[in-house]
């Protein structure tokens, strides 16, 4: 069977514009994931939902055995810099602690974290935001309104939201299982980074499935701990 490393977007070709399977990112992602589980018995965890996707590949975390210990791939690979943290509808739940270990490669400017292929994109660059649209992208920018309307609640990052950067929180993704209802409306005046797929509706958006995909940023570009 194959699996498919959920929470950890494994670079692909296609990031750098390109369909050669030389993409350098790619390459060493895969080399390190196969020196982590290679030759090695492994156990699964599924997330709530379904456990495998639209090409029947099951869907899981991967703990591989070494050393007596288990270790998370997929920690291993975000601290490494071979991924980056996402989140699926009903697979978030381990958001937060992905993103942390995301934090280290990134700060390390480790792996996928030293091309620019991979940076974090202003949300007030629009017309570049477009050019990304169906790709999965982190965006910074400072939420200028909190808009709620018919329970989705509308991070608004300009001021003309037909075509400024949007963050869309739908009713489902504005609670996590047992934490309490984020304040969203605190936000406003807060400089953030959203996570996700790039969409188009009217100008790009972002959809939150969880409201761990919203991080905080302290002041100069580090995210908060």
């Amino acid at each position: 069977s194959e699996v498919r490393l959920i929470g950890a977007l494994s670079p692909k070709s296609t990031d750098g514009g390109g369909e050669s399977a030389g993409w350098p990112p790619e390459r060493e992602a895969k080399a390190v994931l196969e020196r982590l589980v290679q030759g090695r018995s492994v156990d699964l965890a599924f997330a709530a939902g379904r456990r495998t996707d639209r090409y029947g590949r099951l869907q899981a975390h991967v703990l591989v055995h070494a050393g007596g210990n288990r270790e998370w791939v997929q920690a291993a690979m975000l601290a490494a810099g071979q991924a980056r943290a996402y989140a699926l509808p009903e697979a978030a739940a381990c958001l937060p602690e992905l993103i942390a270990h995301e934090r280290l490669g990134r700060e390390q400017a480790a792996g996928l974290w030293a091309h620019a292929a991979y940076q974090i994109r202003p949300a007030s660059q629009t017309r570049e935001l477009m050019r990304f649209r169906s790709t999965f992208q982190i965006v910074e920018g400072r939420v200028r309104r909190v808009a709620e309307v018919r329970g989705q609640v509308f991070l608004n990052f300009g001021d003309d939201w037909r075509a400024d950067f949007t963050g869309l929180v739908k009713p489902a993704g504005r609670r996590r299982s047992g934490a309490a209802r984020p304040d969203f409306k605190a936000l406003e005046g807060r400089t953030v980074r959203i996570r996700g797929w790039i969409e188009r509706r009217t100008g790009p958006m972002i959809e939150v499935y969880d409201p761990a995909q919203i991080e905080v940023v302290e002041g100069a570009g580090a995210p908060s701990r």
